[in-house]
């Protein structure tokens, strides 16, 4: 089954990290996340390069490692976010 067949619950369950991000995500948003910028820099600076090896081409997990997974993943933390 290819990346664009799952849904974003079953990739992210690939990677007991990457729920881990996504729980701090979650949190950040729950906790009164601060403006546009403050979520932006912080996806920047904290969780994207963290997020780049978890998924996609740096991924250690064969079934993360496509561009199809990035992009799935990619979009759910951009809902998430709000940025």
């Amino acid at each position: 089954m290819t990346a664009m067949n799952k849904t974003i619950d079953e990739l992210i369950g690939v990677e007991p990290q990457l729920v881990k991000l996504r729980d701090e995500a979650l949190a950040v948003m729950s906790n009164g996340a601060g403006n546009y910028e403050a979520r932006n820099r912080l996806w920047a600076l904290d969780l994207k390069p963290r997020f780049e090896r978890l998924v996609g081409f740096e991924a250690e997990k064969a079934e993360l490692s496509s561009s199809e997974a990035y992009n799935i993943v990619y979009q759910d933390f951009v809902q998430i976010l709000k940025i």
